[in-house]
């Protein structure tokens, strides 16, 4: 199951679509003859329309990676200084903004579940909440079938969920043969550092209420906040890569990304420089909340 709404796969869509395809790989068992003859189709279901979501804004909070790259007056040599000599090679403007917004991704589905005959997944969407817009989800459910080699589809369930004080980014989607689960995600906002988030899933009553499963204690302070430094072109603030959510038994586990660490420039030139006691790496301060879920039959 895929989106068509982001640049890498169609730039003519203009970041925003309706469309949700469903894929199928069939005639597998030809794998185990001499002449292999498998075959890909694809369905595409009308869905409620998901469009590419803003940069979502984190709390102020310190961030000494920015701070090393502003510094020009740290003796890091006998006759060189500057913090910055101890992060890049050539000498950046030292005019790096602290706090920046991260990305919350794209529209791209990174995760489906197959239970019971249903496809679940999601995808981050820009939601417009109360007039302010904001990174959120939209969930899908369709039920596929093959007939004649070719994979058609039927929508099953869809929804949103969004929160107009924060974002919801990175959603990883699980669900039990009986359609209950749960949605994992990174919360991030103007009075949140970025949180590892969950809420429960039901297949008729969609995404439930919002659970901090690990709250965030700074903002992130990665070396892609300061693309400039380092060379990135385009730039990119970019954060959280994956999530994941899988069903085991009764419980669900989910992984979400999120800041467990926070620490102010003069612990951050402490040596071993850039490690803050040991809690993040120089160039990095991100980490990876992985909670058992247990969910109801």
């Amino acid at each position: 199951m895929s989106s068509n709404a982001a640049d890498e796969v169609n730039a003519a869509m203009s970041g925003t679509s309706t469309d949700l395809i469903v894929w199928a790989l069939t005639n597998t068992s030809s794998l185990n003859s001499p002449q292999p003859n498998i075959r890909m189709s694809n369905a595409v279901v009308r869905v409620g329309r998901y469009a590419m979501p803003p940069k979502a804004q984190q709390k102020p909070g310190a961030t000494p990676l920015a701070d090393c790259l502003n510094d020009t007056t740290l003796p890091v040599t006998a006759t060189l200084s500057g913090c910055w000599r101890l992060a890049v090679g050539v000498e950046p403007a030292h005019n790096q903004v602290e706090g920046q917004a991260i990305d919350t991704n794209d529209t791209r589905m990174q995760q489906v579940t197959f239970a019971n005959g249903i496809i679940y997944g999601a995808l981050d969407t820009g939601l417009n909440i109360n007039g302010h817009i904001r990174a959120g989800i939209e969930w899908f459910a369709a039920r596929p079938h093959v007939t004649g080699g070719r994979v058609h589809a039927q929508l099953a369930g869809g929804g949103y969920a969004g929160l107009a004080d924060a974002n919801l980014s990175y959603p990883a989607l699980a669900v039990n043969d009986n359609g209950a689960g749960v949605v994992a995600f990174t919360l991030v906002g103007p009075g949140d550092y970025p949180s590892a988030a969950y809420a429960g899933f039901d297949s008729k009553a969609g995404v439930g209420t919002i659970h901090i499963a690990q709250a965030g204690v700074g903002p992130d302070d990665g070396f892609t906040n300061y693309a400039a430094a380092f060379g990135i072109d385009p730039p990119r603030t970019r954060w959280g890569d994956y999530g994941a959510a899988v069903v085991d038994g009764s419980s669900i586990w989910v992984a979400s990304e999120y800041i467990g660490q926070t620490c102010n420039y003069t612990q951050f030139i402490a040596s071993p420089i850039g490690r803050c006691g040991g809690t993040r790496s120089a160039l990095a301060n991100w980490d990876t909340r992985i909670t058992k879920i247990a969910i109801a039959d």
